[in-house]
């Protein structure tokens, strides 16, 4: 019976992941659907995706914040030893953020000790949001219509080189 059980278990598992959602094999570029599966609408031409494994944010040191006339610029130091190291230059148009996070980015530029724990990028009736968890726990949600991203390779993680 116990054998039963486990080949079910397995069929079942094997039958969901094989053809539901975005769980399916091949890349995102390899399936167009999968806007569509993930968010319910067609991709917007002005949305051009980028593999998360391209870009990881895990553990980033906050290296440098700017927020004027509707723009928000985060500079993260990210990667590690056996990897590299590399700066990610977060720039977000007609963003809104509240002061309370704002605050929160500007300390955590000045304190190794706070990382990036987690971070997710989603649509909201107003544009997009990205989210971040940070070590210590901290959350904030950035709010916004555009965005860029630019990397240029660091020497270390705590050098004082930015690009």
């Amino acid at each position: 019976m116990v054998g039963h059980t486990r080949l079910f278990t397995l069929f079942v598992a094997a039958f969901f992941l094989s053809g539901y959602g975005y769980l399916t094999s091949g890349t995102w570029q390899d399936d167009p659907d999968n806007w569509e599966r993930a968010f319910r609408s067609g991709q917007p031409d002005n949305v051009t995706v980028v593999q998360g494994s391209e870009v990881s944010l895990h553990d980033d040191l906050v290296r440098g914040v700017s927020h004027a006339n509707g723009r928000l610029e985060v500079l993260f130091r990210a990667g590690d030893q056996e990897g590299g190291y590399f700066d990610a230059r977060l720039r977000y148009g007609d963003v809104e953020l509240t002061e309370a996070d704002e605050q929160f980015l500007k300390t955590a530029a000045d304190r190794p000790d706070i990382e990036l724990l987690y971070d997710e990028f989603d649509s909201s009736s107003k544009g997009w949001v990205h989210r971040m968890l940070f070590w210590p726990y901290q959350e904030i949600s950035v709010h916004f219509a555009a965005f860029d991203l630019k990397v240029a390779v660091a020497a270390g993680r705590f050098d004082s080189g930015a690009a």
